[in-house]
């Protein structure tokens, strides 16, 4: 038998093998065979209704996928950075601080950020005056100026792991992973949150108006990991990502002072966010939720959108704009059973076609797309073995040939970068479009918006697939988009 029958029959289970995966990065799939979001019906965003219709959709949604949240980021291109093991007065240089930097008194530098302002969350915040810093389980407040009397003047000691700090004026914003989720949870009313083993990330604020007082002005925790943040003026903008379960209560959970925040419409204080979806044929998804916290005035409540997104992203955020960008892949292993079904259903006998029929017609909260295509592919197996050997070569060429042709066809469709841009104005969230772009983004210095129009460089990696022709589509090449605020490139 053919190495593509090989391949495809051998393979029995939900997700397509490895070697026939055009997804080199191990992003999940969003598109199956399809060449991805394209034409009007896909491009437009479209709302849930309300909550339960999100909990339909997500019962015939195939949860193929896995949880793809990934833990706190910091300005350097997204890669997490370790915290200093200690600080304590005699060991200042621990947290990457010189004497000269020390000295420099009321010319102090920020931390890196890559708009200017917009900040970027980092283990280290200072105001010229002290420095605020990540050690552990614990925030360390050190009057830094003079240089010659450094010392600690408080520790704000956490029960969870701190992991980024944002500094604005005498609030003190802290980020990190919740490990102490559960003994919170137990306090969460019945029906409110259900049980489910899922990470949780927090937002702390502390009045730090008196340094060696610093008081906690507000607790909240998001379900998820936070892939990114920013601070705008007195907002910060969390981007939470989350794996939904599709039990009674679909959306992410927010806690506030350890209570569960009522997502009934209308309620005080809810958690009750517009959800958003694209028509596209999700395989794996993530509940993407931005959330909108002041920083200043805490009585103010949280204000979050939710996306229906792939995994994977990146962010880029300007004054006006959060762009989320991600790549999106399309699978071989499928193409080849469409392929297989266009070529050999039509010479199925009418029994064998009508359960091809039955079987497409499931819904999809019984079957999803990958298990119809085995059950079709085991239909097809059965058919080709019937065939004597000299017309199962004759077929494998047909198949090859076809193949081929679309491979060619598609090529470009193959690895491509989604951005969703959203307008941000304070606590003012308005999703505009979205674009796309031929090839992988690296990471949030790969992106840049200057006035109206959004540059993005982009790679498109070499392609292993058998199908590929020997014209040069299989080298690795660069791109470099300039998008119109439409995100349609120009």
């Amino acid at each position: 038998m053919g190495a593509i029958f090989a391949g495809v029959f051998y393979y029995r289970d939900i997700n397509p093998p490895a070697a026939n995966n055009t997804n080199i990065n191990g992003s999940a799939n969003v598109n199956s065979g399809s060449a991805g979001i394209s034409g009007d019906d896909q491009t437009k965003i479209k709302k849930f209704a309300n909550y339960d219709e999100l909990k339909e959709f997500l019962a015939k949604t195939p949860e193929s996928g896995s949880y793809l949240g990934r833990g706190m980021t910091v300005t350097s291109g997204g890669m997490e950075l370790a915290a200093p093991s200690a600080i304590s007065g005699d060991s200042m240089n621990a947290a990457g601080l010189t004497q000269k930097s020390m000295q420099a008194g009321g010319d102090y530098s920020a931390t890196n950020v890559q708009v200017a302002g917009v900040d970027e969350a980092d283990i280290i915040k200072t105001d010229g005056q002290y420095i605020y810093a990540v050690s552990g389980k614990n925030i360390f407040i050190i009057e830094a100026y003079p240089a010659d009397s450094a010392k600690i003047i408080s520790r704000i000691e956490l029960k969870s792991t701190p992991q980024n700090l944002y500094l604005n004026g005498d609030s003190l914003v802290v980020l990190g992973r919740d490990d102490a989720i559960y003994a919170k949870m137990q306090a969460i009313p019945e029906g409110i949150a259900p049980s489910r083993s899922s990470q949780y990330a927090f937002l702390k604020v502390f009045d730090i108006s008196d340094k060696k007082n610093p008081k906690q002005a507000r607790d909240l925790d998001f379900e998820g990991s936070i892939n990114n943040s920013r601070m705008i003026g007195d907002y910060v903008y969390t981007v939470t990502t989350s794996y939904s379960y599709g039990d009674d209560a679909p959306l992410p959970i927010i806690l506030e002072n350890g209570q569960a925040l009522p997502t009934a419409v209308g309620s005080p204080r809810c958690n009750c966010p517009d959800v958003y979806y694209f028509d596209i044929p999700y395989q794996s998804y993530n509940l993407t939720s931005i959330a909108v916290i002041n920083v200043k005035d805490n009585a103010k409540p949280v204000k979050s959108e939710v996306y229906l997104l792939d995994g994977n992203q990146n962010m880029y955020v300007s004054q006006n704009n959060i762009y989320i960008a991600y790549t999106k892949y399309i699978n071989e292993y499928q193409l080849v059973l469409e392929a297989m079904k266009e070529l050999i259903v039509p010479r199925l006998t009418a029994k064998d076609q009508a359960q091809v029929k039955k079987i497409e017609n499931t819904d999809n909260d019984v079957l999803s797309k990958q298990e119809k295509l085995a059950k079709i592919g085991l239909i097809i197996q059965k058919y080709q073995m019937t065939l004597p050997q000299a017309e199962q070569e004759n077929l494998q060429k047909e198949l090859e040939a076809k193949m081929k042709q679309k491979y060619a066809d598609i090529s470009k469709e193959l690895e491509k970068t989604v951005i969703h841009k959203i307008a941000i104005d304070k606590d003012s969230l308005k999703y505009q479009t979205v674009g796309e772009a031929t090839g992988a983004v690296l990471n949030q210095f790969s992106m840049d918006e200057n006035g109206e129009y959004f540059r993005i460089a982009t790679t498109k990696n070499r392609s292993w697939s058998q199908f590929a022709d020997e014209s040069g589509q299989q080298e690795s090449y660069s791109n470099i988009y300039i998008l119109d605020k439409d995100l349609k490139v120009v």
